[in-house]
């Protein structure tokens, strides 16, 4: 597939910078049936991934889609579920100092995690339309969606954004930079899903989750799964593509520090 970059800048006009506009389709049951297993393969998928690679959080308990429904957020019908810090009790993930401390001790946590997440928002510009929108927000009645570009849903916190604008708040680069940053991990959470073997990953769950009709997967079915998605990923550059971004960090980090000395060596 072409390889091509996110479109991380706004549109200008007359010279004023103003968002992408947002695009509204309507959508049947089918459609919105179609792109809700799209979104929750592509986490299955990199969740597998990311535990098999980096053991240091909990497998897939359980996942789910299903389309009727009106607000995409509803935790309770579609999602992955699972995929906590290791070691941390659930005292410790409500508390703010302990989850930061869990993510700071090592900068590849945080990025495999924002990997995951956009996985779910990625998928409609890669397997369904290819135009740079990336989360559907319903309409009152459920039968339209409407799409936003990267800047106006990670600025809004629409959908997966939140966790990894909450995520991204742990890495210590300047503020001014943190959009760049972030949309540089959704490219490389795009690059990962054009490697072939991840497609096919992604596609083989998508069927799944469409077959189960609004009932979880879960026990040895889940069981099986993870591990055909981990065989079918075996040989996928997972962790090479994440030390590139954890290097791209470091860089960031070193700049940020540049610039902070620069302020206070100012008399």
């Amino acid at each position: 597939m072409e390889e091509r970059k996110v479109d991380c800048d706004s549109m200008k006009i007359g010279g004023i910078e103003v968002p992408n506009p947002p695009i509204t389709k309507s959508i049947n049951h089918e459609g919105m049936e179609k792109e809700l297993a799209f979104h929750e393969a592509g986490h299955f998928v990199f969740s597998c991934m990311m535990t098999k690679y980096l053991p240091v959080f909990t497998p897939i308990d359980y996942a789910i889609t299903c389309s009727e429904i009106t607000d995409l957020n509803n935790d309770e019908r579609n999602v992955v579920h699972g995929n906590a810090p290791i070691g941390l009790t659930d005292d410790d993930l409500k508390n703010p100092g302990k989850l930061r401390k869990f993510y700071i001790d090592d900068n590849k946590r945080i990025i495999v995690k924002v990997f995951t997440s956009f996985a779910g928002v990625a998928t409609y510009p890669e397997f369904i339309e290819s135009v740079d929108r990336f989360v559907g927000i319903p309409n009152g009645n459920g039968d339209a969606l409407t799409y936003y570009d990267f800047k106006t849903a990670y600025s809004l916190r629409f959908a997966d954004f939140n966790n990894i604008k909450r995520w991204i708040k742990y890495i210590n680069i300047p503020s001014y930079k943190e959009t760049i940053f972030v949309c540089k991990l959704l490219e490389g959470t795009r690059r990962m899903m054009k490697i072939q073997a991840v497609r096919d990953s992604i596609i083989y769950i998508h069927r799944r989750l469409l077959k189960n009709k609004c009932n979880r997967v879960e026990g040895i079915e889940l069981a099986k799964l993870i591990v055909e998605v981990q065989r079918l990923t075996n040989k996928v550059p997972y962790m090479a593509i994440v030390k590139e971004y954890e290097q791209i960090i470091e860089d960031f980090e070193k700049e940020h520090e540049k610039y902070v000395r620069g302020i206070n060596a100012v008399p």
